[in-house]
């Protein structure tokens, strides 16, 4: 998933401060907070019906099965 960590939020910080007015600050730090939870809440919303769509479940169980078959022939015919 989407991770920030210290440096981008430096990066980030530096930007504001350099480019943002002292007393816009805090709404744009508002607007950024929302911008990425929303963002994060469409990738999962993606994620989840891809999975649906594509029965990530079904197919992981499919060649989970199939290789034990293979397996089975395999020792079968030693």
């Amino acid at each position: 998933m989407i991770q920030i960590g210290i440096p981008e939020i430096l990066l980030i910080s530096i930007i504001a401060i350099l480019f943002i007015k002292p007393n816009n600050l805090v709404s744009f730090i508002q607007g950024i907070t929302k911008f990425f939870l929303r963002f994060k809440a469409n990738v999962e919303n993606i994620k989840e019906e891809a999975e649906k769509t594509l029965n990530i479940e079904e197919l992981k169980q499919d060649v989970f099965n199939e290789q034990k078959m293979k397996s089975f022939d395999n020792d079968r015919k030693n």
